[in-house]
């Protein structure tokens, strides 16, 4: 799979959850600043330390590619929270 199909799939899961959390990352990155992306990735992180332990994730609907999609995802939001900040 291509970086371009996997990022336009990524924006597609953005835009839903979004819908349904809305705008509550940039909330808590205006809050508690970078500190707040820090700890979502560190959880997603440690799913992935306990994913290549075990081999398996006690979730079962949510796959090791969902949680690393999860954690590019948070990464380009952070990116865009620090840059609209400084604008």
């Amino acid at each position: 799979m291509e970086f371009a199909k996997l990022t336009k799939q990524m924006l597609e899961t953005f835009k839903k959850k979004n819908a349904d959390y809305g705008d509550s990352t940039t909330q808590t990155f205006k809050e508690f600043g970078l500190m707040s992306y820090a700890v979502r990735l560190n959880d997603k992180l440690n799913r992935v330390k306990s994913f290549c332990k075990k081999g398996v994730l006690e979730v079962k609907e949510e796959k090791i590619i969902d949680t690393l999609m999860d954690m590019s995802a948070y990464c380009l939001l952070a990116v865009m929270d620090i840059k609209n900040q400084k604008e």
